[in-house]
This record gives C-alpha cells, sequence and structure tokens, in this order.
C-alpha cells in the first residue's frame, strides 16, 4: 500500500490526511514487531546503528544551517525531514527483502503494474482534455485542491489534431524510462510474459513519457532503447527489432512529418527551451558561487541562495540538485552525499564477476542516469525515488549469478 501511494499519488496528503506518514509509521511498527516476533535483535540493532550514523550525518549539517540561517529563513527541517525519509524507506525495503517477506518478482510487478495503473489515469485526463471534456485549469484546480501539488502543465500547439495539447509532468513519471529498460530486456531476469503484454506495456510507457514531455526523459528512453537493441539482445532479435522499429518510425514520419518535426524543434530547439536552459545555466553560476564562499561545509541544511529562489514554498529546492548538495554540504558532506547515493549499488561493484554482464550493465546505466537527471531535475529526494532506489538495490542483490536461480515467475 505504502509503495502504491508512492508511485501514484503526486504528493502524500490526500485533503488534510497524510497517507504516506500514515502507511510510513504502519510499517515501522511492522519491522519492530517482526524483529520482537523473531527474536532478532540483533538485525534491527545493526540496521539501527547505520541509520544512527547517517542521522548523526545529517544532524551535523542541519546544526550548520541553524548557525548560518537566520531564524525567519530557516528550512532545515524541511530537507532533513526529507532526506531521512527517502533513506528510511529504502531501508525498510530492504529489510523485507532480507526477511523474506517478499521477493524481488514481487516487488518488480508490484511497482511495474502500480506505474501502469497510474500511467492509464493520466492518458484517461489527458485524453479528456484533448477531447474537450474537461479544462486543463479543471485538472490543475482538482490536483492542487485535493493533493496540494502544483501541477507542471501548460498547453502547446502543433499536436497531431490540431488544437492546444495538455502536457501533464509530474515526478511520478520519472520512472517510466527505467521501467521501459528493464521491460524490454524482461526475459534477462526470469519473468515470463505474454509477448502482447510486453509490447503493451512498452506502449503505455512510451505514451507518458511522450505526454510527459520532458526532455530528459525522452533522452533516457531513447538511451535505454538503443543499448537494449545494440548491447543487450541477440543478434537475430537486434536485426529484427531495427527493421521493424525502422519501418514504424518512417511510416510515421511520412504521414505526421509535420507533426513529428514540431514536437522535436518544439522541446529541443525553440525560444521556451532556451529560456529553460538559461535558468539552469544562472543556477550553475549563482550556486557554483554560494559554494565559492562555504566551500568547506556548505551553507547547511535547508540553505539556498538568498539572490536567486526558484520555489517561495521551498527556496533551497532547485533543479541542479547536484550543485544545490554542494552550496548546502560543501566538500565534506558532499562526498557523503555522494557515497550514499552509491551504496545502492556498492554490491555491484564489490562483486563485479558475479553478475550476469548484461544485468550488470542494465543497473550500472540506470544508476548513472538517474544521476545525471539530477543535474537538471530534484530527482534525489522523495519517498517516490525510495521507489527507485530499493528497486535498483534489490536487483543488484537478487541477480549475482553466484545466488541467483532463475525464478519462472508471471507477469501475465
Amino acid at each position: 500500500m505504502f509503495m502504491c501511494s508512492a508511485i501514484i499519488l503526486p504528493t502524500g496528503t490526500i485533503g488534510n490526511i497524510n497517507i504516506k506518514i500514515i502507511l510510513l509509521i504502519m510499517l515501522l511498527f511492522i519491522v519492530v514487531y517482526d524483529n520482537i516476533k523473531k527474536n532478532s535483535v540483533s538485525e534491527i540493532f545493526i540496521a539501527s546503528k547505520y541509520l544512527l550514523f547517517i542521522v548523526v550525518i545529517l544532524l551535523t549539517w542541519l546544526d550548520i544551517g541553524v548557525i548560518k540561517a537566520n531564524a525567519n529563513e530557516f528550512y532545515g527541517f524541511l530537507q532533513f525531514k526529507d532526506f531521512l525519509a527517502t533513506i528510511i524507506v529504502t531501508l525498510i525495503g530492504y529489510y523485507f527483502y532480507k526477511r523474506k517477506l517478499f521477493d524481488w518478482n514481487y516487488y518488480f510487478r508490484l511497482t511495474l503494474f502500480a506505474h501502469l495503473s497510474y500511467i492509464v489515469l493520466k492518458v484517461v485526463i489527458f485524453t479528456a482534455v484533448l477531447l474537450n471534456y474537461v479544462t486543463l485549469y479543471d485538472v490543475i484546480a482538482f490536483v492542487k485542491n485535493i493533493f496540494g501539488y502544483p501541477l507542471i502543465t501548460f498547453n502547446f500547439s502543433g499536436g497531431i489534431i490540431e488544437r492546444n495539447v495538455a502536457r501533464l509532468d509530474l515526478l511520478n513519471d520519472s520512472l517510466s524510462p527505467f521501467l521501459l529498460l528493464y521491460v524490454l530486456n524482461i526475459e534477462l531476469f526470469g519473468i515470463q510474459i505474454k509477448r502482447s503484454s510486453k509490447y503493451g506495456i512498452t506502449v503505455l510507457l512510451i505514451l507518458n513519457i511522450l505526454i510527459g514531455y520532458k526532455r530528459s526523459l525522452i533522452i533516457v528512453s531513447i538511451v535505454g532503447v538503443l543499448y537494449s537493441i545494440l548491447f543487450v539482445a541477440n543478434n537475430i532479435s537486434r536485426f529484427k527489432t531495427i527493421f521493424i522499429t525502422s519501418a514504424i518510425i518512417t511510416i510515421l514520419y511520412i504521414n505526421y512529418h509535420e507533426e513529428i518535426n514540431y514536437f522535436v524543434t518544439d522541446r529541443f530547439n525553440s525560444n521556451s527551451q532556451d529560456y529553460s536552459d538559461t535558468i539552469r545555466r544562472e543556477q550553475f553560476h549563482v550556486l557554483k558561487n554560494e559554494f565559492y564562499d562555504n566551500y568547506l561545509i556548505g551553507k547547511g541544511m535547508g540553505g539556498y541562495a538568498y539572490n536567486y529562489i526558484r520555489s517561495e514554498d521551498l527556496p533551497y529546492s532547485y533543479e541542479m540538485q547536484w550543485m544545490q548538495f554542494l552550496m548546502q554540504f560543501g566538500i565534506f558532506g558532499f562526498i557523503f552525499v555522494l557515497i550514499t547515493y552509491c551504496s545502492i549499488i556498492v554490491t555491484v561493484i564489490v562483486s563485479w564477476v558475479d553478475y550476469n554482464p548484461k544485468i550488470r550493465s542494465i543497473l550500472l546505466l540506470s544508476f548513472i542516469l538517474w544521476g545525471l537527471m539530477s543535474f537538471t531535475n530534484p530527482m534525489m529526494l522523495s519517498s517516490f525515488c525510495s521507489v527507485f532506489y530499493t528497486l535498483i538495490l534489490l536487483t543488484a542483490l537478487e541477480f549475482r549469478t553466484s545466488k541467483h536461480v532463475i525464478s519462472r515467475g508471471s507477469c501475465n
């Protein structure tokens, strides 16, 4: 329930009730109860020591933020909560897996089908806006009223149907290109799936990426598809896929070349994109200068550039999140942040030869691409991000060839 809410809901709050916090408390209760019942105090003690070490480090930079910020300008506790929630949720997923409360196959299917449920709902809303059954304003107002979430959306012209088409972009969309990479190579992970189901899931994931209209997700998807075709597929599948894909693209371009040209130009070479890139360049220079002024320990948690604020509600949040961390944590703290992120893939690095090279490459590619996206979008902190971290971590634990026997799970 918690993972589904993290994947589907824009935020954890519905009305005045924070569903995610309630479910997280229940999860923590289950963890404690399970340890008491199994008399596994030693396991929870080890996990608690690891978590305590992280909390001490975070509290150190929270204190730095308290010292360096004025009382009415301090947002450190909000960012501390973001860090703690992200790490705790990932640890809970790890704990449930190690205790065999669920297996990898179950977690992957749960993640995939929860995300597909979200996509179906989003496609229905998109179609309703496209056909003028509801207005884009109605959708924005509804999401804002129920979830308190400022939906990223605008109208753009030049779609296949000559009218304004709504872009609907949420953080939840970030899973689509990575699940697409998994689905394209699903046989590697021992999941048997009907070909029709695989094609249907692939179409839904691609459709969601196009509706989201975000450059980073489009680029990551293209990289994942090309990587799957060129380096993962066998020779027969490679040539067959290249032929079919080329034929589909050619047919679509012949029939819709004006719309496709508009889509590519508007998304990658238009005034709006130049403006977006200019904002990020400004962020880079501002955050770089702030870092130079506090290069050893940073401005502390919750710190931000007073002369450059992107969000009035969360002034410490910037699209260039790695630069944000560098500014807030300085050199010493940034090393800690980087090590914490790398810990989800450390098993692959330490046990390099124990992995199927194709699975190893998919894990590393996913890990690197997610990190790269955080140079242009805030992708590192939230319970939603923990869904991705848990998926990568559990895949790394599950598919070491020295221990893994492929389970013939079903994904029909």
